[in-house]
Formats: C-alpha cells, structure tokens, sequence
C-alpha cells in the first residue's frame, strides 16, 4: 500500500513539475488533463523502452554471444537517450 501512495505521489510531482517548468519558459499553458495525459504517456514509454532493451541484451548475450557489457550497455544508452530526448521536448514543446 505504501509503495502505491509513493508512485501517485511520485506522478503527482511529476506532472506538477512539468507545469511549472512549462510556465516558467513562458509557453501556452495546457489543461491538467493533458499534462497528466503526456505525462502517463512518458511512463509508459519508459516501461516499453526498459523491456525492449532488456529483450535486446538477452538476445545480443545470448543469441550473439557478445560481451555483456556491449549486451547490456548499448541497448541501456539507447533507451536512455530516446526517453531523455522524448522527455526534454516534453518539457520544451507545448504541442
């Protein structure tokens, strides 16, 4: 129950952030709807990447024998560097 309350009140921070950070840049504020729409939609994207990536390592470690730090590295800076990217023009771009 305890882990719950944190995730909500993780979100909650979360999509308060976003507004704020969206104010403070001076863009066109949105509705709380949307905002907890994108932000529900990052979460989601995070979830997908991280089990993308993990079917990626065990397929390159597995399938492909490489080392595990190229199995595991390569496909982790990949979804990293997607969702950070993803995230950042959530930040920026009010559309």
């Amino acid at each position: 129950m305890k882990s719950i309350l944190v995730e909500i009140l993780e979100f909650s921070i979360d999509v308060f952030l976003l507004r704020r950070a969206r104010r403070a840049r001076g863009l066109k504020e949105h509705q709380l709807e949307h905002d907890v729409a994108d932000m529900a939609n990052m979460y989601f994207l995070g979830i997908v990447l991280s089990v993308t990536a993990l079917a990626a390592m065990f397929v390159l470690y597995f399938g492909l024998n490489w080392p595990f730090w190229l199995s595991f590295g390569l496909p982790t800076a990949a979804a990293t560097g997607y969702s950070g990217l993803r995230l950042k023009g959530l930040y920026r771009n009010p559309d």
